[in-house]
């Protein structure tokens, strides 16, 4: 049996960007919605198959902080405003 989820708990979405100008402007958007305490931006390395080849690139990835009752419209403008198809 599980415990049920707390509207306060601490809750980290994720999601990657090619462009700092693309992590700076989620970020700020995220920010000013106040769906998120925080948003960290680091850069990474990527690894993943595209158009039937194995590819590695350099991403950012947002690590936005916030609280459970918030990650459905964080997800929702996460996905509205991000520049990936």
């Amino acid at each position: 049996m599980t415990e049920p989820l707390m509207l306060n708990e601490i809750c980290m979405v994720t999601t990657t960007v090619a462009t700092e100008a693309e992590a700076r402007r989620l970020a700020q958007a995220v920010l000013q919605a106040r769906l998120a305490a925080c948003v960290q931006v680091e850069p990474i390395t990527a690894h993943f198959f595209w158009q039937g080849a194995l590819q590695e690139d350099r991403e950012l990835r947002l690590v936005c902080k916030t609280v459970a009752r918030a990650v459905p419209a964080l997800l929702a403008l996460l996905r509205a405003q991000h520049p990936y198809t």
